[in-house]
């Protein structure tokens, strides 16, 4: 029984650990597309809003 505790601990663990590495990917995704919304859109459009870039 021990044992199932343990090993439902480590799955918690591990799920919560790839939801982290999921969030941090999907940062990187919005900042670069962040960057290219910026690259594309014509300079006159100066009063759109922003997303912040970290």
């Amino acid at each position: 029984m021990a044992e199932n505790g343990f090993d439902l601990r480590d799955t918690l663990a591990r799920n919560t650990q790839n939801q982290v590495v999921m969030i941090n990917l999907l940062r990187q995704q919005g900042n670069l597309l962040a960057e290219i919304h910026q690259l594309v859109s014509p300079p006159e459009q100066t009063d759109a809003p922003r997303l912040k870039t970290h």
